[in-house]
């Protein structure tokens, strides 16, 4: 199926499961994970490494589903560059610095 509004609107999680997991037919690896108290989020899945690995891309609410899809594509066009989204994306963060560019304790002052 291909998630739009209205679907992901329907959707929901199975009577006595945790969460489902559902994928979109249009870009491969695109879904959606809804859990059993209702929250929804999107995702990207892939295989890297000998691994399944899922990427968040956001919560359904915060992101349209095209908005979404767009995520989906970007981190699948790095997939099939050999890179790994969700890597890049975690190193990112934690590249990241606190603020000012300085260690913690040596701001300007």
């Amino acid at each position: 199926m291909k998630l739009t509004k209205r679907e992901i609107d329907r959707l929901t999680c199975p009577p006595g499961k945790r969460d489902a997991m559902f994928m979109d037919d249009e870009v491969k690896g695109f879904g959606l994970r809804v859990t059993e108290r209702g929250s929804k989020v999107f995702l990207f899945q892939y295989r890297f490494a000998g691994r399944v690995r899922r990427m968040v891309l956001g919560p359904y609410g915060d992101l349209t589903p095209a908005q979404a899809r767009k995520m989906a594509e970007e981190a699948r066009g790095l997939y099939l560059l050999g890179r790994d989204p969700a890597g890049e994306k975690k190193g990112s963060r934690a590249g990241r610095s606190g603020g000012n560019g300085a260690p913690n304790g040596a701001g300007g002052g």
